[in-house]
């Protein structure tokens, strides 16, 4: 179809109306300045930075919920009072009931007690992902370039929930007004309750605890089943500080507040419930993880050890008090407790365990044969009205913590709860909110198993210091402005404490006068902090809610400052004048690195603003000429100005419009006349497939024929570049990795795909004259030496071609790991001879969070390699590997993957060609760069071109290879290639919409084996990343075809976030383990609720039927089996789909939402499905499913209310899709 471009009139019109619009904009913008203004007088402006991180950050939320009616205090009258036997809280409050509330009944069933202790929990919560603040501008009242000002009145926001311990030690949560909750925070912020030591009085249900079989479990049954609680009775809480109550048993006894030195023993309980739910790993893995017995070298232990310099030392050595025989490994305990995790409480979960340990270990009391105890449970999940939101949680001044899932690998994680144990308080970020502070352990720490260099922030190093703790008295520097003006000097990081000649200060305590005192200290990120990932290297402000730093106080960030910053607090004690605390230099070149701070007090008024001074250079200045005119005149020129500007604007717009309509209109025409993809030798392919369409369409099957009419409606435009109708032979049995597995109880043998590279090295070795090679990273180990014995073949073959033989490699370019091509090149020619005729490039490219993600080899436009399998060592070859699918095609299907190989060769060429290509060009590659787009590109040897030729239009490729050499046990079989560029292209995505085709088509079954359906979560979590969501177009297709067609639908998923290998994922070079999180309970509720919202008259008896009948999922298996013989779960990395047994797809595309670039081959052939399927999936399905064993209808049932999208902006990792 022709364009036909608009008159240039038009382009004036639009200039004038955006000139109009951009003086309405000025006019605008003059009011809303001034309106600004204004507002930044009474309220404090706040920015900040967003970021992405690689792991999850955590929010925490009390577990408490309140049933009284409308309690108002009024805080103003609070008094306080005190006597020598006992310190005694009392309050005098207004109370305004403003719903009568009948008592009677609950009178009947309330009986008053006393907690012999209240123990404060610090709960790791995971509600969302906080955006991280990277300015020191927040809670100012007044800012300028210079530095920043602080209100001295702010406050922060304490957010821990709590316990009661009875007098048998058992624990559950206390439930309150929100206001007396409140209350509890406080008092324990200001250190007036003491966590494990205060006492307080409550009401126990007579009917909520009951006795059964030595546990103590929940009321109820059903919806109705309720968690032990107990209550605060209406009015004033009334703490009572009395540790001469706590001394009934040998643990009371020992009980004091944490004491920050010696040897700590530590003991972790692996805990199995009657049904076998466990973590993921075996006692020997875990005890790695805690301790690092098997060479694991971030772990809570040498973390411990490394930020107190030896002082902290973690053991799983118990000097006999202890029959270690009864240990499982060292460190390590299993127990096996007789309730079920999906119906128990929290608290059931505990005392249950606890008793498990005490009985196995033959012990009576657990605190003083050891100094911590750790419980480790497979998962929580929802009992009655209790939350289910924490990843681990530890009780304050205290011995337990408990872990869930897998965030017990995490040694940041697993410091922040013993820190908790330690009586550190949470440290709250640059917004006052919990975990958005991300410099401290005690914020939001680390979240990865191999990355956990991270310590304490000044507020709390100064509680440990006074602690009998880590650092000497002459370390810590206290300014009391009553007794001095100034301090000048320099301060260093806690990491290198130890190397500190000049005794320099590592924390500077800023008196003042209230119990809120600030703390200043430098975040040096070396050693022991290296890995933090907020203020690096900056000077760091904080400001603790209560206590002066001495005990239990939430921390919050204050500022962050470069070198150069200033932080002003003014009126500082009520005195009107300022407190200034600036940073003159820091140095990180010097051993220790140090910052050099002034601190001074005195002067009133604003913080000093920055001068104009004079215009460089002395010449003419445009602003002030523009000054100088008279205000009318001067506004007439700069609306002259804009107006000119704007006219620019649109005309440039309009013609680079007119001249892309143009190309896009000639590609078109060239396209369907069968002029753009001709061959150097005249051969045109669209005249090729002219001849041959017809037929090749009129053989599909109605499976087929719905991919072809949706592709050639919708994505026309590509075709031949993202999709085509073609045909092929497949050549041999499908590649799948490892083999012989299925029916086998023992692991993979060395060795066990060693097969797969050199198939690898087979197929580029065979090459001609053209080879393309796409892959999402650089090959590395075995694959790495298969692509070079396969180059140094086509080296060899290369001196009697006349052409050189050209070898394009494809990768992806990750955000946070960009490809060194002239690294990869390096290593990939460094055996090959220079005058071998063959030239090589390798190329990658990012477009936003797009990047290549397909993996496919095309040689000579005769043979095709394609799947989901990237060419990694450690995931395939070595030990525990992951499953994956490719095949192997020869015919002219291998044209369409160079075909699509071209567009993203074509991508980088227009995009280095630009100015910031030329200018990025010349940076190194693997320099990361914040740009939404990075293209990277290098060439062997030096001589040939910049970039690569194209295949369809430079190049002829050969008919060489004699017949003979392939062996032919196939036929010729109708075949669809299918693909999408991510965000390289605007809007199309054809094989998304072939995939919905297939599905709505299906009349019978659908099979699938996936990675995951679910999108990616916070690891360890049922909550996907902020911005991702399940794929609902996908759901409700496959929803509709069970409802309305009946269809049967087999889906095989990986075990969720398994680890290949034999190490953790983020060694792994996925950077993060396969399989999202989800389990098959989550993806089957989420096909039912596509179903309910396409058909909401749809009933549960239907659906429960549906369900049971219809809808078939489980997790991969060898032999009935998740595992691996260590305790590592199987992964999935397969992308295969079938319909009705007849046509399937083999391809890179996952079905979670990742928007990558992606190929594949629809297969449309009954009988080669039929063989794919009695090779592949039915031996695996064999192997992996049991009825009823990975889906429960009554989980799904349950699980229809979940909201399990992520919320707010996407903000997902780097490293979600591979």
């Amino acid at each position: 179809m022709r364009r036909i471009n608009r008159p240039n009139g038009l382009a004036a019109a639009a200039a004038a109306l955006l000139s109009v619009l951009c003086v309405g904009l000025i006019i605008l913008g003059e009011s809303a300045s001034a309106q600004l203004t204004r507002d930044a007088v009474n309220k404090p402006q706040r920015l900040r930075k967003r970021n992405v991180r690689d792991g999850p950050v955590f929010t925490q939320r009390a577990m408490v919920s309140s049933s009284r009616k409308n309690l108002e205090i009024d805080y103003d009258k609070i008094t306080r009072s005190s006597s020598d036997s006992a310190l005694s809280i009392n309050y005098d409050f207004d109370f305004d009931i403003s719903e009568a509330t009948d008592t009677t009944d609950a009178a009947n069933q309330q009986q008053s007690s006393v907690c012999k202790s209240i123990i404060a929990v610090g709960e790791y919560r995971i509600s969302e992902i906080q955006q991280q603040p990277q300015l020191a501008l927040v809670n100012d009242k007044e800012t300028n370039e210079n530095g920043i000002s602080f209100d001295s009145e702010d406050m922060v926001a304490t957010d821990e929930s709590f316990v009661c311990e009875l007098e048998d030690g058992f624990t559950v949560p206390i439930e309150g007004t929100d206001d007396q909750i409140s209350q509890m925070r406080t008092l324990l912020n200001s250190g007036s309750l003491v966590s494990a030591q205060s006492t307080v009085e409550v009401n126990v249900n007579k009917d909520i605890i009951e006795d059964i079989n030595g546990d103590i479990a929940a009321i109820g049954d059903g919806e109705n089943l309720q968690q032990p609680v107990v209550t605060l009775p209406p009015g004033p809480v009334n703490i009572i500080s009395n540790e001469s109550n706590n001394s009934k048993n040998q643990e009371d006894s020992s009980r004091r507040l944490a004491n920050y030195e010696g040897t700590k023993k530590v003991l972790v309980v692996r805990v199995t419930d009657i049904d076998g739910r466990s973590v993921n790993g075996n006692a020997d893995y875990v005890s790695n993880k805690f301790f690092g017995t098997s060479g694991d070298k971030m772990t809570m232990k040498s973390g411990f050890d490394a930020c107190s310099h030896g002082k902290f030392t973690v053991t799983n050595k118990y000097e006999g008090q202890v029959d270690t025989t009864q240990l499982d490994a060292p460190g390590v305990v299993d127990v096996t407790v007789n309730i079920r995790l999906n119906e128990s409480s929290q608290a059931t979960v505990r005392e249950a365990s606890l008793r498990a340990v005490k009985q196995k270990l033959g012990l009576s009391v657990l605190l003083g044969p050891f100094d911590y105890v750790v419980l480790v449970v497979e998962d929580c999940y929802r009992v009655g009205t209790e939350a289910c939101q924490f990843a681990a949680y530890a009780y304050v001044n205290h011995w337990l913590s408990v872990f869930r899932a897998d965030y017990y690998k995490y040694p940041a994680v697993q410091m922040h709860e013993i820190g908790h144990n330690l009586n550190l308080a949470h440290s709250g970020g640059l917004d006052g909110q919990t975990y958005t502070n991300h410099t401290c352990l005690m914020g939001n720490p680390l979240f990865s198993d191999d990355v956990g260099n991270m310590c304490f922030n000044p507020a709390k190093s100064y509680q440990i210091s006074r602690g009998n703790g880590w650092y000497e008295d002459s370390n810590i520097v206290e300014f009391d402005s009553s007794s001095s003006a100034s301090w000048s000097g320099k301060i260093i990081g806690v990491a290198e404490y130890n190397n500190n000649p000049s005794n320099y200060p590592i924390v500077i305590k800023l008196e003042t006068g209230t119990d809120s005192d600030m703390f200043v200290g430098f975040n040096r990120a070396t050693g022991a902090n290296a890995d933090n990932v907020q203020g690096d290297d900056q000077v760091t402000i904080y400001r603790v809610s209560g206590g002066n730093g001495f005990g239990y106080s939430t921390s919050s960030l204050k500022g962050l400052l470069p070198s150069g910053q200033t932080f002003f607090v003014s009126n500082w004690r009520n005195t009107g004048s300022n407190l200034v605390i600036t940073v003159n230099e820091i140095n990180t070149l010097s051993s220790p690195g140090y910052a050099q701070v002034d601190i001074t007090f005195g002067g009133t008024g604003p913080p000093p603003g920055p001068s104009p001074g004079p215009s460089p250079g002395g010449g003419f200045s445009f602003s002030d000429w523009l000054a100088s005119l008279p205000p009318g005149l001067a506004i007439s020129v700069l609306l002259l100005g804009i107006l000119l500007l704007c006219t620019l604007l649109c005309v440039c717009y309009n013609k680079r419009k007119s001249s892309a309509g143009k190309r896009r209109a000639r590609f078109d025409e060239e396209l369907y006349s069968g002029e753009s993809l001709s061959m150097k030798d005249g051969t045109n392919l669209s005249d090729v497939e002219k001849v041959t369409n017809a037929r090749k369409t009129t053989d599909l099957s109605y499976v087929g024929k719905a991919v072809h009419s949706v592709l050639q409606i919708d994505h026309h435009q590509h075709h031949r570049t993202m999709w085509n109708v073609t045909s092929g032979r497949v050549i041999g049995q499908v590649q799948y990795t490892p083999r012989d597995a299925w029916d086998s109880s023992s692991d993979p043998g060395k060795g066990h795909s060693d097969w797969f590279p050199e198939k690898i090295d087979e197929i580029i070795g065979r090459t001609e004259a053209w080879c393309d090679v796409m892959t999402l990273g650089k090959p590395d180990g075995k694959f790495l030496t298969s692509f070079q014995s396969a180059l140094q073949k086509l080296a060899d073959r290369s001196r009697s071609k006349v052409d050189p033989i050209v070898v394009r490699i494809m990768m992806g370019n990750y955000p946070a790991k960009p490809v060194d091509c002239d690294q990869v090149l390096k290593t990939l020619t460094k055996n090959l001879p220079r005058d071998a005729n063959l030239h090589i490039w390798v190329g990658a490219w990012r477009k936003g969070l797009s990047w290549n993600h397909a993996k496919l080899i095309a040689v000579d436009g005769k043979f095709l390699h394609t799947g989901g399998h990237n060419m990694w060592e450690e995931p395939y070859l070595m030990k525990n590997p992951v499953h994956d699918l490719s095949i192997e095609m020869e015919g002219n299907v291998a044209k369409d993957g160079h075909l699509f190989a071209d567009q993203q060769w074509k991508f980088i060429k227009d995009k280095q060609r630009t100015f910031v290509g030329l200018i990025i060009d010349k940076l190194p590659d693997a320099l990361p760069l914040a740009k939404r787009t990075r293209v990277t590109v290098s060439e062997w040897p030096n001589d040939a071109s910049v970039f690569p030729p194209q295949f369809a239009v430079n190049k002829e490729v050969v008919n060489a290879l004699p017949q003979s050499q392939i062996i032919r046990d196939s036929r010729d079989v109708p075949l669809i290639s299918i693909g999408r560029q991510g965000s390289m292209v605007s809007r199309n995505r054809p094989s998304d919409d072939a995939i919905l085709a297939m599905i709505t088509s299906s009349q019978s079954v659908i099979r699938m084996v996936l990675q995951d359906l679910g999108p990616v979560t916070i690891p360890g979590t049922k909550k996907a990343l902020p911005g991702l969501t399940w794929p609902k177009e996908y759901l409700s297709a496959i929803g509709n075809a069970i409802y309305t067609r009946g269809v049967d639908v087999e889906l095989v998923l990986s075990n969720p976030r398994s680890t290949p290998g034999g190490v953790e994922g983020e060694k792994t070079k996925v950077g993060t383990p396969y399989g999202n999180g989800w389990d098959c309970v989550d993806v089957a509720a989420e096909i039912v609720k596509a179903i309910q919202r396409e058909h909401s008259s749809v009933d549960d008896a239907k659906l429960r039927a549906m369900i049971t009948d219809n809808l078939r999922i489980a997790f991969i298996r060898h032999d009935k089996t998740s595992t691996y013989s260590d305790g590592n779960s199987i992964g999935l990395h397969s992308k295969h789909l079938i319909f009705d047994d007849r046509t399937c797809y083999i391809g890179s595309q996952n079905l979670y939402d990742c928007d990558l670039a992606e190929y594949g081959i629809v297969i449309d052939d009954e009988d080669e499905v039929g063989k794919i399927l009695q090779q592949y999936f039915e031996p695996m399905w064999r192997s992996s499913y049991t009825p009823g064993l990975d889906v429960n209808v009554e989980r799904v049932m349950d699980g229809l209310n979940v909201n399990r999208d992520g919320d707010g902006e996407d903000l997902y990792s780097t490293e979600t899709c591979w």
